[in-house]
């Protein structure tokens, strides 16, 4: 894995420093990109991402990013969106106006929170059921019952359920892992759930190491 390449895109609205210093673990080339022309050449894409949908697709939009984005995943390269990222993925948001980079069918919306102990953003430590019908790679080693964290106050619904890999419960069934040939997200941050979490990077430098 040592000579991967792998572009975190930097679009102001994500925490870098996480991600990037639980990238290290895997001793790769890792590369901060806020525009088109620092994307050649590389083997994987990471969109991380917090806060809202409308700023981050807009600063997206203004580095011209969202088209290089979708080319080198049309590709063949894999990406992997978290949290806010993965969102961002979708084809819209409630939350916002703009479009998505619309790489998976669906939109995001809000979580209903209309019991008492149901709070919005969905945050802290909760465990994920894996959809056995997927056949996720990104899941792999991965149990189900398995806990993640999360911060989230939306929820991915894609058009096609089978491209659902796994989701949580928080009075709800929630979206928690999407997986598409070379797309893959998870709504929870894999770089704040331990060991777990970093199986979650492992696998998906994995799967751009057997593509090369």
């Amino acid at each position: 894995m040592n000579n991967q390449k792998i572009a975190v895109i930097d679009h102001k609205c994500a925490n870098l420093h996480s991600v990037i210093k639980a990238l290290e673990i895997f001793k790769i080339d890792v590369k901060i990109c806020t525009s088109k022309t620092e994307l050649k050449d590389i083997d994987g894409i990471i969109l991380p991402g917090v806060g809202s949908f409308d700023p981050a697709m807009k600063n997206l939009i203004k580095q011209d990013l969202v088209d290089s984005i979708k080319n080198l995943t049309f590709s063949g390269t894999p990406l992997l969106g978290i949290c806010l990222g993965m969102q961002l993925l979708m084809e819209n948001s409630e939350e916002g106006s703009l479009n998505g980079i619309g790489l998976i069918n669906g939109t995001a919306k809000m979580i209903e929170s209309n019991e008492e102990d149901i709070k919005i953003p969905h945050m802290g430590w909760n465990n994920i059921e894996i959809n056995d019908n997927n056949n996720s790679r990104i899941l792999n080693g991965i149990k189900n019952n398995d806990y993640f964290y999360f911060v989230h106050s939306y929820k991915c619904i894609p058009t096609n359920n089978s491209e659902v890999a796994a989701f949580t419960k928080y009075g709800q069934k929630i979206c928690a892992v999407i997986e598409k040939n070379n797309v893959f997200a998870t709504q929870f941050h894999p770089e704040k759930s331990g060991i777990v979490g970093l199986k979650i990077y492992q696998n998906f430098l994995s799967f751009i190491e057997i593509g090369k």
